[in-house]
């Protein structure tokens, strides 16, 4: 006897797991650059040990996320997370910072009320972060 064992073939939860150890891995991949040519690594030895650590996906909503966007697929590094959660962790994200808050230009849009287009707008024509977002 031999094969898979877990019954969760064809799950998204296993085709998380099977497309990040692709882009670690095999070079023929597409994103391989970005993970395994990056030196990204897949430290789970078995999709049974990867399962234990992120559980079932929660929806439709969720897809597999690294909390640290440099850190490998790993215990504590892995978990279910929203498109806006992953846009938020990404390296080509940038952070504002005002009066010790740290969000996205996104977050600070959603809290201030202005649309993010015109937030974007002022900040590439020179106005300062505060002011972009209403904050001054």
């Amino acid at each position: 006897m031999g094969g898979v064992t877990h019954g969760m073939f064809g799950t998204p939860e296993y085709r998380a797991y099977r497309n990040a150890l692709n882009r670690c891995r095999r070079e023929s991949d597409p994103r391989f650059g970005s993970y395994g040519g990056r030196g990204i690594e897949m430290r789970f030895d078995t999709f049974e040990e990867f399962f234990c650590c992120v559980g079932l996906r929660p929806n439709r909503k969720y897809s597999l996320d690294r909390i640290d966007t440099n850190g490998h697929y790993e215990a504590g590094n892995v978990r279910w997370a929203t498109a806006a959660q992953q846009v938020a962790s990404k390296t080509t994200t940038t952070i504002y910072t005002h009066l010790g808050r740290s969000m996205t230009l996104g977050q600070w849009c959603k809290e201030t009320g202005v649309p993010y287009k015109k937030a974007w707008r002022r900040l590439n024509t020179g106005w300062s972060f505060p002011r972009s977002v209403g904050l001054e």
